[in-house]
């Protein structure tokens, strides 16, 4: 069934926030089934539903029969009986929930699974149920089925919606499309780590630092949240593997070969892990954006040399001879957090 690509509306989308954009991974979703009827063959259940949305155009007007055609849902679902994703109809106690939620989120309550506003994709289409996203992404991916973006959108949408199946297929897909692809290696890498399979996610991460520096397509914003997002994931399955699982990638013999004289530069570095500062020192070793040009590498080396060689001019008699003590609490990133929470530190304050 083909569907035209909606316009944006006039509007501007306004959430519970007071913010123009949000999340469908960050909104809080309804706890408990609704009851809803089917448009289609009008078999009534109850659903999961995700978020609830409330288009603002609709909910404004004078005519109240009108609001429960401004209803959506973020969660992805169909029909027991006839498969249908939609339309769906409302019955009294799911419309009253709804107009619960509509008072709670106008009044300024955090935390309310309704957003007052229009779920939208990447590229501006409007929907007000999620199957509506899959018919529109599969058609663009009917018009570019070579583009591996597209897969990994559609890889995002299965993953928001709780079929892993369906995502691990999309980003599959595009990977094969497209092997540097660091969304999609991520976005792998977290499903398998969800489904307690993290030595299976070990490779995934990995590909997201080898390939972070020819990812000059992504967004800074987010190939550093990628590139940061792996290291995390790393230094934990480190951690609990006693160092059996590399931490950062090895470098294929065949990516060496096909340098031929193309020459090396060699930095030898610390870096403190259980440091913020640390952390994004090792984001910066990955990330395009920090590594403007070799010669703007070899000058921070050469200024480290001179650094280093201007400390060593010091005398060893002029070294202090008691003992350095360190005053701080050092607290590693798998101790208990000092708060007195129970969890780990790089799971609490650490963050």
């Amino acid at each position: 069934m083909s569907r035209k690509t909606k316009p944006p509306r006039s509007t501007p989308p306004r959430s519970v926030s007071s913010q123009q954009h949000c999340s469908v991974g960050d909104a809080p979703r309804v706890g408990r089934p609704l009851s809803l009827i089917c448009g289609a063959c009008g078999a009534s259940g109850r659903y999961n539903v995700g978020t609830v949305t409330l288009d603002p155009t609709v909910a404004e007007s004078p005519e109240q029969d009108t609001i429960a055609e401004g209803v959506g849902f973020t969660g992805y679902f169909r029909c027991r009986k006839c498969d249908a994703g939609g339309p769906w109809e409302l019955p009294v106690d799911t419309l009253m929930r709804v107009t619960g939620l509509t008072i709670l989120a106008l009044s300024g309550k955090e935390d309310v699974p309704l957003v007052y506003g229009s779920a939208a994709t990447f590229d501006g289409y409007t929907f007000r149920y999620a199957t509506e996203t899959e018919v529109h992404l599969k058609q663009l991916i009917d018009h570019e089925p070579e583009r591996a973006f597209l897969w990994v959108r559609l890889g995002n949408f299965y993953s928001h919606c709780g079929q892993s199946k369906l995502a691990k297929k999309a980003y599959n897909r595009a990977l094969e499309l497209d092997r540097k692809d660091i969304e999609a290696h991520s976005m792998l890498g977290q499903l398998f780590v969800e489904e307690g399979r993290p030595l299976d996610a070990v490779p995934c991460f990995h590909a997201v630092l080898k390939h972070a520096r020819d990812a000059q397509q992504v967004d800074k914003k987010l190939r550093r949240n990628l590139v940061r997002g792996a290291i995390e994931s790393l230094l934990e399955a480190h951690a609990e593997s006693q160092g059996e699982i590399n931490l950062l990638p090895t470098m294929d013999p065949a990516e060496l070969e096909k340098r031929g004289n193309e020459p090396s530069v060699v930095e030898l570095r610390e870096f403190d892990l259980a440091s913020e500062e640390g952390i994004n020192d090792l984001c910066d070793v990955f990330l395009p954006e920090s590594h403007d040009s070799v010669g703007g590498l070899f000058r921070r080396i050469r200024s480290r040399m001179a650094k280093a060689r201007a400390n060593a001019a010091y005398s060893p008699d002029d070294w202090p001879t008691m003992p350095i003590r360190r005053e701080a609490l050092v607290v590693g990133r798998n101790d208990s957090c000092p708060c007195g929470s129970g969890r780990k530190y790089k799971k609490c304050c650490g963050r």
